[in-house]
């Protein structure tokens, strides 16, 4: 066992070693030495980061091609969850297209997230959608596999091709989401098969026991310790296996459905008994925030003496 882990260590080191960090920043004044994503982009290589700092101007639209990349943000709901970071505003984007399989999404807030490869990664961000694009020129098929959404707070819903037989994510796991829709006759999650359905939290705010949709239509997946507020039912599709997800009433009180925090308070007692997007092995995380440490302040003087070193001191907060 130790010689695995050592192994481990010294390949991880070497990964890191070889990838750089590229930061963007499009806020006036700002250090970065990038001011867009199309311009980091240019410059990075496979195994890339590219960090984005908070903004309250979006960086528009961005497509990861040809290269397999990690997209990085600091969260979101910063403010709203009294979460202190150097900027609280959101790394804000308008449409990410996903076209390189391998690559990661984190941390930030997009209108929609278009998967278009396979072994994609889209973790603790903030989005209307998270769906599969279909296919694209010189690559047509829209069937992709090995997709993670996890943690992840959806404001419609997350979605292959609704009755398509050739849009849809497979063997793929979509875990421990909150996903708050306002459209009555949206179906939550949908269009998955074989894949793992588990530990997700899903309202619709428009509830109308006459009109809502079934909150999942799936084939074939493992359905289970879900929280529906959304129908009486959990899934239709074919051939699903279900267990310990629970159906909450109607007339159901949130104290505030725009923030992550508050629907995990409102809901904490499901959570107690490892069901919804706040239990199970990994689970959701408030705004958002990667792993590891963020930043909180930077004391950095602006000269120094000739011959003297620069002191600069990073206060940082470790999730």
């Amino acid at each position: 066992m130790r010689k695995v882990i050592l192994m481990s260590l010294v390949c991880f080191t070497a990964v890191i070693a070889q990838a750089k960090i590229l930061r963007v920043s499009n806020v006036a004044g700002s250090s970065a030495p990038y001011t867009t994503f199309a311009d980091a982009f240019a410059d990075a290589l496979d195994g890339d980061t590219i960090i984005f700092d908070g903004s309250a101007t979006s960086y528009g639209d961005a497509v990861v091609k040809d290269k397999r990349i990690v997209l990085l943000g600091h969260g979101y709901l910063l403010a709203a969850n009294d979460v202190s970071s150097l900027n609280d505003c959101d790394a804000i984007f308008g449409n990410i297209e996903i076209q390189t399989e391998g690559t990661i999404v984190q941390g930030l807030k997009a209108t929609n997230i278009y998967i278009r490869a396979n072994n994609v990664v889209v973790t603790r961000c903030h989005a209307n959608k998270i769906l599969n694009g279909g296919g694209y020129e010189g690559y047509y098929s829209g069937v992709f596999s090995g997709i993670v959404i996890h943690q992840n707070f959806v404001t419609y819903n997350i979605t292959g091709i609704a009755g398509s037989t050739s849009q849809y994510f497979s063997n793929s796991q979509i875990t421990n989401n909150i996903v708050v829709c306002s459209q009555y006759d949206a179906e939550l999650i949908q269009a998955m098969r074989n894949s793992v359905v588990q530990n997700n939290i899903l309202i619709n705010k428009s509830f109308d026991a006459g009109y809502a949709a079934t909150p999942m239509n799936l084939v074939e997946c493992m359905v289970e310790n879900n929280i529906v507020f959304a129908n009486d039912k959990v899934v239709t599709g074919s051939n699903n296996e279900t267990s310990g997800n629970v159906v909450g009433a109607s007339d159901f009180e949130f104290t505030n459905l725009a923030n992550d925090a508050s629907i995990l308070d409102d809901l904490k007692e499901y959570t107690a008994q490892g069901v919804g997007a706040g239990a199970g092995t990994d689970p959701y995380v408030i705004s958002g925030i990667p792993a590891g440490p963020m930043i909180e302040d930077i004391d950095m003087p602006t000269t120094v003496e000739k011959g003297k070193s620069m002191e600069v001191v990073v206060k940082v907060k470790v999730k």
